[in-house]
């Protein structure tokens, strides 16, 4: 490859590897239905907040045989749970 070539390919590079340590600091997830289904509401953040001592969930919708309908709900679960977890690092959860 040719220096004129190389250039912007090296930019380009640089550039992603800063916005993936920049991503790495930073947590947001962006709901954009329409009745923010995705959206935890004020009740939930204010009862996940309020725990003071470690609460640790055990869920059991682990396997790999699972029917795609149990599959869909453990995926749910856990991005629900992981949500619940940023707002509280006393909230611990595994899947069994």
């Amino acid at each position: 490859m040719t220096k004129k070539v190389m250039f912007p390919v090296i930019k380009a590079i640089a550039l992603l590897l800063i916005i993936n340590v920049a991503a790495s600091f930073f947590y947001a997830r962006f709901d954009l239905t329409e009745d923010k289904r995705y959206t935890l509401s004020d009740a939930a953040l204010n009862a996940v907040s309020a725990f003071e001592n470690p609460v640790i969930i055990d869920v059991l919708l682990d396997g790999d045989e699972l029917p795609a309908e149990f599959a869909k709900l453990r995926q749910e679960t856990r991005l629900l749970l992981q949500e619940f977890a940023t707002e509280n690092n006393n909230l611990k959860f595994g899947f069994a």
